[in-house]
């Protein structure tokens, strides 16, 4: 109500689910555009307010499609949160596609990773989907490590966006597969820019970088929701002059030009760090492409790219690639080979 009585053109935010339904009421009443950058997963669907980050439904298909397209039998989901599973919908639903068994396990606070994980490799199972905060897949998997849990048979989906921001160099050259999507490709012109110019801008101010040149999902989103609005403002404003409003919660009175921008906004088309930026009716973001990486010896590599309409396209070089990479794990080992006369 402060923000809105000194005059704003829209308000961007927050992260908090609780305080953002608030928010989202308050710029309805008084027509101001509300951007939303984060995953919500009780979105409502509201005249004004959009969201950059990728619709949830759509991005649960995401996660169907890399199991099936892998041909899991059967798959242990390791969450933290109860939200983190209206995010993971549409893979718990894989049973009515497929014969595939799945087994949930939550793992409450305190409780140790390596337990469960050791309670897991009891019961057979190495294919593993992680829904957990990307700052402890690392200390996930080195206690997996601990418990033997990362062979050459065990495979990890991470459900993170961020998973090419972290760094699991101890376990490049170990022969277990992880994979994930990222919704940032750092190789972008666009995104190799902002990099370099936050870089400078730390640099030019004598602070020190942070470690990597890689951009973070919600850093990414917070540009792109801020280009799309500048870019509807701007032309919206070539053809009439914007006059920003001094507003009240006390009142009635709303912004008179609220709902030109953002409906402009939602037929919009721009591209931005994050891909093409484009909404629904609704406000949500339903076109929008991921790549899939892999751990590999030198890194995350791309894979494949996806879609919602083509699903899961597998670069090129990627089947070549696959098939050298088990000749160099065969190489030096003993292999023996039963039957039955």
């Amino acid at each position: 109500c402060k923000l809105i009585q000194d005059g704003v053109v829209a308000i961007l935010g927050p992260k908090s689910p609780s305080s953002s339904s608030l928010v989202q009421s308050t710029c309805h009443a008084k027509e101001i555009p509300h951007l939303q950058i984060n995953w919500e997963y009780r979105f409502l669907p509201d005249t004004f307010t959009v969201n950059v980050y990728p619709h949830a439904p759509i991005l649960g298909r995401a996660y169907l499609d890399l199991l099936l397209t892998k041909k899991w039998k059967t798959f242990t989901v390791i969450y933290e949160e109860n939200e983190g599973l209206v995010r993971l919908q549409d893979l718990l639903k894989a049973p009515s596609y497929q014969d595939v068994k799945v087994v949930l396990h939550q793992l409450t606070p305190g409780q140790s990773y390596k337990k469960l994980l050791k309670d897991i490799g009891k019961q057979g199972e190495t294919n593993i989907v992680l829904n957990v905060p990307i700052g402890k897949v690392p200390l996930v998997l080195r206690e997996a490590q601990d418990v033997g849990m990362m062979t050459a048979y065990h495979n990890y989906i991470i459900t993170s966006l961020d998973l090419h921001t972290i760094t699991l160099d101890e376990f490049q050259h170990g022969t277990t597969n992880i994979s994930g999507f990222r919704l940032v490709d750092p190789s972008r012109r666009s995104v190799k820019m902002m990099v370099n110019d936050r870089i400078f801008d730390k640099l030019r101010y004598g602070h020190q970088p942070e470690s990597g040149r890689l951009l973070k999902t919600d850093t990414a989103l917070i540009y792109d929701a801020v280009t799309l609005f500048s870019r509807a403002l701007h032309d919206l404003d070539l053809s009439h002059a914007i006059n920003i409003q001094n507003l009240s919660c006390e009142n009635r009175e709303y912004w008179s030009q609220g709902n030109s921008i953002i409906s402009y906004m939602k037929v919009l088309s721009v591209e931005g760090l994050t891909g093409n930026i484009q909404l629904g009716e609704n406000g949500v973001r339903t076109n929008f492409s991921l790549d899939l990486i892999e751990l590999k010896h030198d890194g995350f590599k791309k894979a494949a790219s996806w879609n919602p309409e083509d699903g899961i396209v597998f670069t090129r070089n990627y089947t070549a690639t696959y098939n050298q990479e088990i000749k160099q794990s065969l190489r030096n080992q003993t292999l023996r080979v039963t039957t039955i006369i």
